[in-house]
């Protein structure tokens, strides 16, 4: 998986790209990124009628975090 770092003025975020990405989310963000507590979900139309679900589930998996959509 490929990570981007998106810098703003007062912030900066991981952006993780990858193949079959989905099936690494629950443990990526249990043990790399628990110290996160909100995560942003950007997508379109077409990628999310195919994935969007898939990404809320594995979501589900980990802690109670917020997921912005």
């Amino acid at each position: 998986m490929e990570s981007i770092q998106i810098k703003t003025a007062s912030k900066q975020y991981p952006v993780l790209i990858g193949k079959k990405a989905i099936n690494e989310l629950p443990e990526l963000i249990t043990h790399e990124l628990n110290h996160l507590n909100k995560i942003l979900i950007i997508t379109d139309e077409k990628v999310a009628a195919l994935h969007l679900q898939t990404v809320k589930d594995a979501l589900i998996k980990t802690e109670n975090r917020s997921c912005i959509m």
